[in-house]
């Protein structure tokens, strides 16, 4: 008695066995264009379609757009004239102004604020090297009575 072995034709991939194994960038490389021209081709006849239907749309909406700007130009044009006159013109002047009197600026505030440090420290010297030198009775009187207050408040509190 003989046996039968029966086959059955399978149809596959010839390239699935090789890239079971192989690295994701041959998948990508081998998949990817036509992936992304069967999807790029949809997608620019919608984009197509999209823009024609806006351009239909619109056009009556739009047409009266350049009749009312060649009807309202010289108010257009008044207006542009006295923007540049009461705000452009101010602004710029303004601007250039502070440009040139910065350095002028930062020359005085730091000049004030230095002699401002000098002239405290300077007091604060002089009223520590007097109490040194002389004792409390060198301390001038209104300053011993700030100091009376001081002290006050702070017993109070």
């Amino acid at each position: 008695m003989g046996t039968t072995t029966t086959t059955m034709a399978t149809s596959t991939d010839p390239v699935a066995p090789l890239l079971q194994d192989a690295p994701i960038v041959i998948f990508f490389t081998h998949y990817l264009p036509a992936i992304l021209s069967a999807i790029s081709r949809p997608a620019l006849a919608l984009w197509h379609f999209v823009t024609w239907l806006i351009q239909t749309t619109t056009r009556p909406v739009l047409l009266p757009i350049p009749i009312l700007a060649f009807v309202f130009a010289p108010v257009i044009v008044l207006g542009e004239i006295l923007f540049d006159i009461f705000v452009a013109t101010p602004y710029n002047v303004f601007v250039y102004v502070l440009d040139v009197l910065y350095p002028f600026y930062v020359f005085c505030g730091v000049a004030c604020l230095v002699g401002l440090f000098i002239g405290l420290v300077a007091r604060l010297a002089v009223l520590y090297a007097t109490t040194l030198l002389l004792g409390e009775e060198a301390v001038p009187a209104k300053t011993r009575q700030n100091e009376s207050r001081r002290s006050g408040k702070e017993r109070r509190s």
